[in-house]
């Protein structure tokens, strides 16, 4: 009976092991700018950054004071053999939350996609925090160490390229209406 429940402990161990997901977030304070504006600037950031934002907003509640967007980019592989089924688009979402004087941004759920072939897609699914890349079955570990690596990049610089013009566009203080 004892060896049942060690046995039974240790399956329940292994199995509730997870992975971080990949993310970037950041509480930025917006000092005498309201939620409402923000939330204005937000939407407007939007609509000129995505070419159609109707597309990619998800969720939106201006008394909650959120948008969710899902993007995606492109990826290509950096290894020539074998790039073709790897390379495809990595889709994350983008959430804005907005109270008056800051607001918090979030990049999350970045998910590999790939190209589905002759040869059938490889999908690395979700980008982790994971340093050594998931085990693809009929893919060679180097290979895919070099594509979990090179994925992170792409992520990390998606975000990170948007992330100056969203600050610009949030901290943009209304104009009054009175002034036409």
């Amino acid at each position: 009976m004892k060896y049942v429940i060690i046995v039974a402990l240790t399956l329940l161990c292994l199995g509730s092991y997870s992975q971080e997901p990949f993310i970037i977030e950041e509480v930025v304070q917006s000092e005498g700018i309201s939620a409402d504006d923000l939330y204005k600037n937000a939407k407007d950031w939007l609509i000129r950054t995505f070419v159609d934002a109707n597309e990619v907003i998800q969720y939106e509640n201006r008394e909650e004071g959120e948008i969710q967007v899902k993007a995606i980019t492109n990826y290509s592989s950096p290894v020539l053999v074998g790039s073709v089924p790897v390379s495809g688009y990595i889709s994350y979402i983008l959430t804005i939350k907005v109270k008056d004087g800051r607001y918090k941004y979030q990049f999350s759920n970045f998910v590999h996609s790939g190209t589905d072939t002759q040869y059938n897609a490889v999908n690395f699914g979700l980008i982790t925090t994971e340093t050594i890349a998931p085990k693809l079955k009929g893919q060679m570990k180097n290979w895919c160490q070099k594509q979990w690596e090179h994925m992170k990049k792409i992520s990390e610089g998606e975000a990170y390229n948007l992330i100056p013009g969203l600050k610009d566009a949030m901290n943009k203080i209304p104009e009054s209406d009175d002034e036409w």
